[in-house]
């Protein structure tokens, strides 16, 4: 709802007839875009704690966790106490000490994660879920070849925006909407990739309603023009 308000925003602003206003919508696309970015990088934060969680919850035994991710805890366990670790996931100490390590990821992330560019959210389902190349999966044909770069793109200017004095280009109503349908297909199809490993390992779906990832989504326009028409008509 927040994306339609922005849509219906831009659209009475860009009409009105107050002066200086057309002069000043760039401030509005600014914030938006920031807050897209804020909102990927959540969800990325969010949906593998919610998995963990699930995992934790729902899996009979921690051989039916994914491979990736069993292969990552013996290493980790292994550059430990090598005497004491086995006892470490002893009966369903595995469930603890996968919960726990969570938050181990957690502080970790703090140094690369606040930049969620296509690298690094491939390596935090790595790491925390073992989901293996879940960039390469966001690539379901021709049209979603390029997914990754146009990703990195938006993130980069994202962070030109919030850390630099000169923010460079003014942005456009047209960037925040093709940054905003990029994370709202990649949000769709990372719960799409997320629930087929869950789903696996526990026997049990993480979402009861999953939205379809359609790609036609990417190229379709998207504004708040039928919002309008709907408050002039109450």
């Amino acid at each position: 709802m927040d994306m339609i308000s922005y849509y219906s925003l831009h659209q009475i602003l860009a009409k009105s007839n107050l002066p200086g206003v057309k002069n000043h919508i760039y401030i509005l696309n600014k914030s938006v875009y920031v807050l897209v970015a804020s909102l990927w990088e959540a969800y990325c934060e969010d949906v593998v704690a919610e998995s963990v969680a699930h995992l934790v919850k729902h899996a009979p035994q921690w051989d039916a966790l994914p491979r990736a991710l069993t292969k990552v805890v013996a290493k980790e366990l292994r550059s430990g106490d090598t005497e004491l670790a086995p006892w470490t996931l002893a009966g369903d100490g595995w469930r603890t000490y996968i919960e726990d390590r969570l938050e181990m990821l957690a502080r970790r992330r703090e140094f690369y994660f606040a930049s969620p560019k296509s690298a690094n959210v491939e390596k935090l389902f790595k790491e925390a879920l073992g989901i293996e190349d879940i960039t390469r999966k966001w690539r379901t044909g021709p049209r979603f070849s390029t997914i990754c770069e146009a990703l990195d793109t938006h993130i980069d200017r994202r962070n030109v925006l919030v850390h630099r004095i000169k923010p460079g280009p003014t942005l456009n109503k047209r960037d925040v909407k093709d940054f905003f349908k990029i994370v709202r297909w990649l949000v769709r199809r990372t719960d799409r990739i997320v629930d087929e490993i869950l789903t696996s390992s526990t026997g049990e779906s993480r979402w009861s309603v999953l939205v379809p990832d359609n790609p036609t989504e990417l190229f379709e326009d998207i504004d708040g023009k039928h919002l309008l028409k709907a408050d002039a008509s109450d």
